[in-house]
């Protein structure tokens, strides 16, 4: 951005920024990803003032096999997550290439609990950015509040 003088946004900084709409102190984290990656994603989130109280990983490490985890598995590893974490303030389901939008809102429904994703965070952060103020529905409450 500061090259180009184009506004940019990143998924990582959509992340924080939603974390930090949502006034998330404990956070719940699913992924597809190797515990090497996940050590590092908690430190990053840690070092931003953080804390996170569960974190499961699939252990996966081809980008390729990330996008095959099922909607059902994410749906799944979701809801364990909250119910092994009930103290945690918030769900993200973390990987850019893991499917995920589509049971954000039964997550929500069903646990009671905010839950965002990369993608998600970084469309609202993108639109945010870009002035788009309507909500979006169907796809979690991060989308759905007003701007």
């Amino acid at each position: 951005q500061k090259a180009t003088g184009i506004p940019a946004k990143t998924m990582a900084g959509g992340v924080v920024e939603a974390l930090q709409e949502l006034k998330a102190k404990k956070i719940a984290v699913v992924t597809p990803y190797i515990e090497e990656i996940n050590q590092r994603e908690k430190v990053f989130l840690k070092n931003l003032g953080f804390q996170v109280v569960y974190e499961k990983g699939l252990g996966i490490s081809e980008t390729i096999e990330m996008a095959k985890v099922s909607l059902e598995t994410v749906y799944r590893l979701g809801k364990e997550a909250l119910q092994k974490a009930p103290d945690a303030d918030i769900l993200f389901l973390s990987c850019g290439n893991m499917r995920t939008i589509e049971v954000l809102g039964a997550l929500e429904k069903d646990t009671g609990k905010p839950a965002i994703s990369s993608n998600q965070a970084l469309l609202w952060s993108s639109l945010r950015a870009m002035g788009v103020n309507e909500p979006i529905y169907g796809f979690g409450s991060l989308l759905e509040r007003p701007r």
